[in-house]
């Protein structure tokens, strides 16, 4: 059995869908769990995690925002209120937990969303090479053609741009369990573009313990 285990926000969506199709050659999605307490026996864990800075902003956008999911309007940040919502706090609580409690763990593969991503996000050629290599399987080059085709990234985009409802599961209309407006950008990495120069070095400042942690880069940025 192969679940995925991870903090919300984190690219786990794609990573179902990926493995799954690795492992039967069709759409679907594996089982994911949102949860560090969850115990699990006798079963290969996929933990995706990414960098809190941009954990933090996908979070406010698609969760905290709820009375502006049908206007899809996401306010100019002015402050950094929202980093100590409750909602947010646990996720990144959960995102470090499972690091700390998988890293050294042969039976569970930790994929850095920066890492699988950063040829882009809709080349998901080293995500198929680490699962692959995880679960040990074979991929044709006609396989991993297929699944770029079905998983292609701005097609999955512009179906979520038009879904205005969170649903639970809505593979009736995806066929891979998007959520209306989760997709926003195609960049690896934008907290620098979101968040005002004059609150950078808070932003990092409050986010620390999180970015040392999970083996990510802390530093004052130069004014």
């Amino acid at each position: 059995m192969v679940c995925v285990l991870s903090a919300k926000r984190c690219g786990s969506t794609i990573i179902q869908n990926v493995t799954y199709y690795l492992i039967h050659k069709k759409q679907g999605r594996v089982k994911k769990y949102h949860s560090s307490n969850k115990i699990l026996k006798n079963v290969k864990i996929i933990i995706p995690i990414r960098d809190p800075r941009n954990v933090a902003l996908s979070f406010r956008r698609t969760i905290l925002n709820d009375k502006l999911k049908k206007s899809k309007i996401n306010p100019p940040i002015n402050n950094l209120s929202f980093l100590s919502n409750t909602k947010l706090v646990t996720q990144l609580n959960i995102m470090e937990s499972l690091y700390k409690k998988y890293k050294d763990d042969p039976n569970a593969l930790i994929l850095k969303y920066e890492d699988i991503f950063q040829n882009g996000l809709n080349d998901y050629n080293i995500l198929i090479d680490k699962i692959s290599a995880f679960l040990e399987i074979n991929v044709s080059d006609e396989l991993r053609r297929e699944i770029h085709e079905e998983l292609d990234f701005y097609k999955l985009k512009n179906i979520s741009d038009k879904i205005t409802t969170f649903k639970k599961n809505d593979m009736s209309t995806t066929k891979f369990g998007l959520h209306g407006q989760h997709i926003s950008s195609d960049k690896l990495s934008y907290w620098e573009y979101e968040i005002p120069d004059n609150l950078k070095n808070e932003y990092n400042t409050k986010l620390k313990r999180f970015l040392n942690n999970l083996g990510y880069e802390f530093k004052q940025i130069q004014k």
